[in-house]
């Protein structure tokens, strides 16, 4: 530039001056752009994390306080996480259910069924499913539940896992069964009444 403006005068000068400084403005512009869409982005990527942090927070939540039995487990059985609900059902504590797996809580006579019922869910597309089944108690009676599964990818990674959701209808049955026995069987007598013989 130096020998150029002695050559053709000062305006080479100038302009050379005037194209640095329009460089060095173009490349704060840039710069500053980059940065703008980068602080954006960054805000957009925080903004899902909270999003998905209130999310979490929320369904733990609803899974802690439910009214009814939760747990989700593997397709194996695993049991990864119970809900309060579902250990005073059982009579035991978390870390009992945990330790075992999911049909170790079911009725020996119930648990068959209960799996071949989880495989013809888990055939793809793998859909939910309600079953009614009991289950074993700490205190050793008779419990009836109308059961509910739901498979989900689980977000670790491990493939499909299920969300169970179980009511407790053993005082519904037992009413149920009441009213059967009065409709079919004399109240004095206890034997078959006339509707019992015809059936």
């Amino acid at each position: 530039v130096h020998l150029a403006s002695l050559q053709f005068g000062p305006a080479v000068l100038a302009v050379s001056v005037a194209a640095v400084f329009a460089i060095i403005l173009l490349l704060r512009i840039s710069f500053e752009r980059q940065e703008a869409e980068r602080r954006e982005q960054q805000a957009r990527v925080d903004e899902a994390e909270r999003e998905a942090e209130l999310n979490q927070k929320r369904f733990t939540a609803a899974f802690t306080h439910a009214a009814i039995g939760m747990a989700v487990a593997r397709p194996d059985g695993t049991v990864l996480q119970v809900n309060p609900a579902l250990c005073a059902l059982l009579g035991v504590d978390a870390d009992t259910v945990l330790k075992r797996r999911f049909c170790d809580s079911l009725h020996p006579d119930d648990a068959v069924q209960f799996r071949r019922r989880l495989q013809e869910a888990l055939v793809p597309p793998a859909r939910a499913f309600s079953t009614v089944l009991r289950l074993n108690s700490a205190g050793g009676a008779e419990l009836w539940v109308s059961l509910h599964g739901s498979p989900f990818d689980d977000p670790q990674g491990l493939g499909t896992s299920l969300i169970y959701q179980m009511q407790d209808i053993t005082s519904r049955l037992l009413a149920e069964r009441r009213l059967h026995h009065i409709a079919h069987h004399d109240t004095l007598t206890g034997l078959a009444n006339r509707h019992g013989f015809h059936e």
